[in-house]
Parts: structure tokens; C-alpha cells; sequence
């Protein structure tokens, strides 16, 4: 969950950094990437929600203990929603991008988001105390999430963003998918 978070992480930083520095012929390339980066997280928090947290609420048989972590999924989605909807309008219409708006988006849910995505990891290793298989609940959960995602448009967020050297280069391998379909999205 660390790893994944940190991906999303390094992301928006990208766009956060990058957005008041664009140049003209590069605003249409980066808010698809803006749109592709959306369409990572929330995929990601969706198979949270469809996948891992009902199945830590039967492991664990505590109802709703993945309760406030789906709040806080809630606080900041309307904020992804007008980043995507921005974009989304900038894509159509390019003249329309403002560096400096794109940012005061990222900055109205950053707060929230940040403390969701510091605290969820640390919430997960607390569940040790119950007998959870959360190496193949990770799995499943990975396996929701990347039937869901676009090969050529989602799956290089993760890669691009990916920290290949974390943990000694553990998790370089990461996700694990046949070697044709990631050759095709990420240059060696």
C-alpha cells in the first residue's frame, strides 16, 4: 500500500510542479497525463472499497472497520473530480489551460488527501493483530484494480511513478504482468 501511495504521490507532485511551467505545445500531453493520473487513483481507491476493505470486514469480523477510510476517500474526491474536470475541459480546449488554476485545485484537496495517504498504510499494518492474508488480499486487490485500468494510458502512471530502487529495487517487477504487455508501455 506504501508503494502504491507513493506512486500517486510522485505524480502529483509531477503535476503540482509542472503545471505553471508548461509550454504551450506540451499542455495537451500532460493534462491527458493529469486525466491518466485521476483515472489511477480512483481505480485504486475502488478496488479498495469493492475489494479490500469488505474482505479485512469478514476476516477481521468487525463491521466497518474500513469505515473511515472510505471517508476519507469522500474528502477529497470532489476535489479529484474538478481536477479531472478541468483537465478534462483543458484537453478540449487548450487555450483554456491556466497553470496557476490547475494548482489551486491540487491545493483545495491536498490536505485531506495527504493525510489519507500517510495514514492508510499505517492502518493496514495495525490489522497484523488479526489472522489476514494480506499478501493475497494485496494480490487480488492488484488484480482488481489492473483489469480496470488502460494499458496504454493508466499502467504508465504506475511505472513512470514507481520508486524501482524502494526497498534495494524489490519492487522493480512491480505489478507483475507478462513481460510483452509492460515492454509495450515502458521504454527500457
Amino acid at each position: 500500500m506504501a508503494l502504491v501511495h507513493n506512486i500517486i504521490i510522485r505524480g502529483y507532485n509531477s503535476m503540482y510542479l509542472q503545471a505553471p511551467k508548461l509550454k504551450p505545445a506540451d499542455i495537451p500531453d500532460f493534462l491527458r497525463y493529469c486525466h491518466a493520473w485521476y483515472l489511477f487513483v480512483v481505480g485504486h481507491h475502488d478496488s479498495e472499497e469493492m475489494v479490500l476493505f469488505p474482505k479485512i470486514e469478514e476476516d477481521t469480523g468487525i463491521k466497518g472497520i474500513m469505515d473511515e477510510d472510505t471517508k476519507e476517500h469522500a474528502a477529497f474526491h470532489d476535489g479529484l473530480e474538478e481536477m479531472n474536470t478541468y483537465a478534462e475541459t483543458c484537453i478540449a480546449t487548450p487555450s483554456k489551460y491556466k497553470g496557476a488554476e490547475l494548482v489551486k485545485i491540487f491545493d483545495s484537496f491536498a490536505d485531506a488527501f495527504h493525510s489519507h495517504l500517510a495514514s492508510e498504510p499505517l492502518k493496514l499494518l495495525a490489522l497484523q493483530k488479526y489472522k489476514i492474508d494480506m499478501k493475497t488480499l494485496g494480490d487480488h486487490t492488484t488484480q482488481y484494480a489492473l483489469q480496470r485500468y488502460s494499458t496504454t494510458d493508466v499502467l504508465p502512471i504506475l511505472w513512470y511513478n514507481l520508486d524501482t530502487k524502494f526497498e534495494g529495487g524489490k519492487w522493480e517487477t512491480f505489478p507483475p504482468l507478462p513481460a510483452p504487455v509492460k515492454w509495450t508501455v515502458v521504454p527500457n
